[in-house]
C-alpha cells in the first residue's frame, strides 16, 4: 500500500508571528509585566461580564416569580457596590493592574470600551437600581408587572440619558 503524500510546505503568512516577535524584543520586565496586564484584563472583563450579569437577570428573575433568585443576585451586586465604597469606588484590581502599565484610560485594565468603562458605575448602577425597584414591586404586588416595569425602565433611561449627558460633556 502506498504511503499517503505530505501535504505541501507553505510559506508562512506575511506578518504572522509579528506579535510574538514583538514580545520577544521586548526586555524581561517589559514581557512580564505585559503578559501580567494582559491575565489581569482578561479576570476582570469575566469578573464585570458575571456582575453585569446578575444586573440584566434581577428583573427578569422577578418577573418570572423567582424572588429568592432575585434576592440572591441583588445580594452579590450588593456585596460587590460594597467592595468598590471601601475602595473609593474602584474595582481592587484596578490597582494590581496599575502597577503593570503606565496607562490610565478608562479600560487599561479591563476588555470595554472606554466610553462604556467611563460611564460603568452610572449605567450599570442605574440599571441595578432599576432592577430593584422592579423587583421590591413586583414582591410587593405579584399584580404590578406593567407599573414596576414602567419604573425599572425610567431609572434605567435616566442612567442612560445621565451617562450620555456626561459623555457630551467638556472636559
Amino acid at each position: 500500500m502506498p504511503e499517503p503524500a505530505s501535504p505541501p510546505l507553505r510559506a508562512p503568512r506575511r506578518g504572522a508571528g509579528r506579535a510574538a516577535a514583538g514580545l520577544r524584543r521586548m526586555p524581561p520586565r517589559a514581557r512580564t509585566d505585559a503578559a501580567a496586564l494582559a491575565r489581569i484584563k482578561l479576570v476582570h472583563t469575566l469578573v464585570w461580564a458575571g456582575f453585569a450579569a446578575c444586573i440584566l437577570v434581577l428583573p427578569l428573575a422577578s418577573w418570572q416569580g423567582r424572588h429568592r433568585l432575585a434576592a440572591g443576585l441583588a445580594a452579590v451586586v450588593a456585596v460587590e457596590a460594597l467592595v468598590l465604597a471601601c475602595n473609593r469606588m474602584r474595582c481592587p484590581l484596578t490597582a494590581v493592574a496599575a502597577r503593570h502599565t503606565e496607562d490610565r484610560r478608562a479600560n487599561f485594565d479591563i476588555h470595554l470600551p472606554e466610553a462604556l468603562a467611563r460611564n460603568n458605575q452610572l449605567i450599570f448602577g442605574g440599571l441595578y437600581l432599576g432592577g430593584l425597584l422592579f423587583a421590591a414591586v413586583h414582591w410587593a404586588r405579584p399584580g404590578a408587572r406593567t407599573a414596576a416595569a414602567l419604573g425599572a425602565a425610567a431609572v434605567a433611561a435616566l442612567a442612560v440619558a445621565g451617562a450620555a449627558a456626561l459623555q457630551r460633556r467638556p472636559r
